[in-house]
């Protein structure tokens, strides 16, 4: 079947959208021509990503917090259409009229958003925010329990009752964590970690000096330096801010990203779930040219949750986020209760897993005791009954074990994609470059890290993030490692596979095996090569410490 060809310019309502406003000419297109097997072409210009004409849809978005989104280009149910930028711009937008509120007020708008659709490529094209969900500013005096910074935003800034707000284009937000970082590449200024050392949870109070200067009190385990940058980071009272990832991928295969850059999102800038067979191509998310930004996404880089198929990653870039390079993950769900000898009920561990799929009728599932991850059984899924968001009841084909209850988890095993990242720049991501987690195949060759934390980590939780994931074939080669791990809060060696068990006594095999690293270069990396437990057949050979960095990726 032959391409039709499309300019969105060509559906735009000058009468009654607003100027250059995409999303208002992408709904016209999608209510006017099937979208299938057709080429959208954005003929290189800056488009407007406003949320005045957004469709609205309920995006239980793993890992992030999910609910009502507004929809940019919202390509839904749809076979073979290609988004051509052809070099243009997306600039996403906040709420447009009415009174200024708390973030929870507003629904805010995700840039891209693929569901139950195939054959889908999107290509030569940049996301921003007009508003960016994270500010910075230069570090004028340091105190012993305080320091003073000069205020860089392109927002609208105050305080109020010892909190520094910022107004993002009529949605206020309260910054909630720091970081520091080193002026020109925005890498973490070492040993600083979330909070200057202070960990996750932390409040500063605030003080306004003047109309450019803040003072931030409070407790200082690693003092920043006169000179680098605080980064702030921003979410509402009663979220994880992570509301708005740039490009969203669900129930959907065989999807293309090529020559994507996205400068920022608050959230992740891909995120995909419950997917097969995606293939991104040279997207490099990192601060937009001349922006004298540090940050770009408020979250991971390339998030991948409950895939299968195949997931590749060429020449692509991640730099500068504030979470991993790349996490790839299935998902553990907890048993509540037992109700016979064939149906469990079980819940979404985490909050951010709520909503997302569990597993299908006619999957095989592994069902691991909690505390040291052992698998105690393998079964198929007769039915599964979704009681809420958070909860469901699965019948399974066989009889369960008489152990099996209260202290168990549930995996999907048809969800455990191949992995492929070749020729990729991991760099100065907070913490880590890639988390990853999966029972297919895993090839990572000639790529490059350069993060504050471990290179690469891969574990297996299922009782704090929910994380599942068993390693049965993984290859690590031809790698550079540069000054990995300087904040060794976040890991002391460049490579860690460290599952978390926590009663190990009872385990009696590997939770991960078949784990090659092999003619990689370590430069500069503060502690060991790897940290390792719980694996079984793990090849080192031919790997090269030095103390002194031979190069670096720019």
């Amino acid at each position: 079947m032959s391409t039709k060809q499309y300019l969105l310019r060509d559906f735009q309502n000058t009468s009654r959208d607003l100027k250059d406003d995409a999303v208002a000419a992408f709904r016209h297109f999608r209510e006017g021509i099937s979208p299938d097997n057709a080429n959208v072409k954005l003929s290189g210009k800056t488009w407007q990503l406003y949320t005045e004409a957004a469709e609205e849809r309920t995006l239980w978005m793993s890992n992030n917090d999910g609910g009502v989104a507004k929809c940019g280009f919202l390509i839904e149910n749809a076979d073979g259409l290609t988004l051509d930028g052809e070099g243009a711009m997306l600039v996403t937008r906040g709420p447009q009229g009415g009174v200024a509120g708390l973030m929870i007020a507003h629904t805010l708008l995700v840039p891209i958003v693929i569901r139950n659709s195939r054959n889908i490529i999107i290509r030569n094209l940049a996301i921003d925010w007009h508003k960016p969900f994270m500010a910075q500013g230069r570090i004028v005096a340091v105190a012993a329990n305080s320091i003073d910074v000069e205020v860089e935003s392109e927002s609208r800034w105050w305080v109020w009752n010892g909190y520094l707000f910022f107004d993002l284009e009529g949605v206020r937000v309260p910054m909630q964590r720091i970081v520091a970082v080193e002026p020109g590449t925005g890498a973490l200024a070492p040993k600083t970690c979330d909070n200057l050392g202070n960990g996750w949870e932390m409040n500063w109070f605030v003080t306004k000096l003047d109309d450019k200067r803040v003072r931030l009190q409070g407790p200082m385990p690693e003092p920043p330096k006169v000179g680098q940058y605080i980064l702030f980071w921003m979410a509402g009272f009663d979220t994880a801010g992570r509301q708005s990832s740039a490009i969203f991928i669900e129930n959907s295969e065989n999807i293309r990203l090529e020559n994507v850059s996205i400068h920022h999102a608050w959230g992740m800038g891909v995120l995909a779930q419950l997917s097969r067979n995606l293939h991104l191509d040279n997207v490099k998310i990192e601060p937009r040219p001349g922006s004298g930004r540090f940050f770009s996404t408020t979250a991971d880089a390339t998030h991948f949750s409950g895939c299968g198929g195949s997931i590749t990653l060429t020449n692509c870039v991640f730099k500068n986020q504030m979470d991993d390079g790349l996490n790839c993950h299935g998902n553990y769900a907890e048993v509540l209760r037992r109700f016979d000898d064939h149906t469990l009920r079980v819940k979404r561990g985490h909050s951010q897993q709520r909503g997302v799929e569990i597993t299908r009728a006619g999957n095989t599932c592994e069902i691991v005791r909690q505390s040291d991850l052992t698998i105690v059984d393998t079964n198929r899924v007769a039915t599964i009954t979704d009681l809420n968001s958070e909860t469901a009841d699965i019948t399974f084909e066989k009889p369960l074990p008489a152990e099996i209850g209260v202290g168990y988890a549930v995996e999907d095993m048809e969800f455990q994609p191949n992995l492929t990242i070749e020729n990729c720049v991991f760099k100065h991501s907070k913490p880590r470059g890639a988390l990853i987690m999966t029972a297919g195949k895993v090839r990572v060759r000639r790529c490059y890290f350069e993060t504050p934390g471990p290179g690469i980590k891969v574990i297996g939780c299922a009782d704090r993030v929910y994380e599942s994931g068993h390693i049965r074939d993984m290859v690590v080669e031809e790698c550079q490692f540069v000054e990995c791990c300087q904040s060794p809060q976040w890991g002391l060696t460049s490579l860690v596979v460290a599952p978390e068990i926590h009663n190990n006594q009872t385990r009696t095999d590997a939770f991960h095996r078949n784990i090659t690293i092999r003619n990689n270069v370590f430069e500069n990396c503060a502690g060991g090569m790897i940290e390792y437990r719980s694996v079984d057949n793990l090849v080192l050979e031919n790997n090269r410490e030095c103390a002194k960095s031979e190069s670096v990726k720019d």
